[in-house]
């Protein structure tokens, strides 16, 4: 878990914080084998295809509809999603479960990973 994003598709991305944020700490996530990493900063719901082995869920969506980021697709793009809302982790010892909920809760996308 981390507060900034190591990637992001949102528009007005920090692109040199990105950056930064993948040198210091990609390295590390390789070498103890990290699968995934949760962020909060950047204001939208994202889910990112693996980047060096590590899958990326934003969920900075807390903030609501009023203060939310913009977002665009990509091919990194699993799902983006942007006016305000979170995510919902529920793992059964098997399975991770990631659920993609608009600020009325309402299910956006859900997500499956096993290991």
């Amino acid at each position: 878990f981390g507060h900034h994003a190591l990637y992001s598709t949102r528009k007005d991305a920090d692109q040199a914080r990105l950056e930064r944020m993948r040198q210091m700490l990609e390295l590390w996530f390789q070498k103890f084998g990290v699968d995934l990493y949760i962020c909060a900063d950047d204001r939208v719901l994202q889910l990112l295809q693996p980047a060096k082995g590590v899958r990326q869920v934003t969920s900075g969506g807390g903030a609501g509809p009023e203060l939310a980021g913009s977002t665009v697709w990509s091919e990194e793009t699993m799902f983006a999603a942007t006016g305000g809302g979170f995510t919902w982790f529920r793992f059964d010892g098997k399975k991770l479960e990631i659920t993609f909920c608009d600020s009325d809760g309402k299910p956006l996308f859900v997500h499956h990973l096993t290991k």
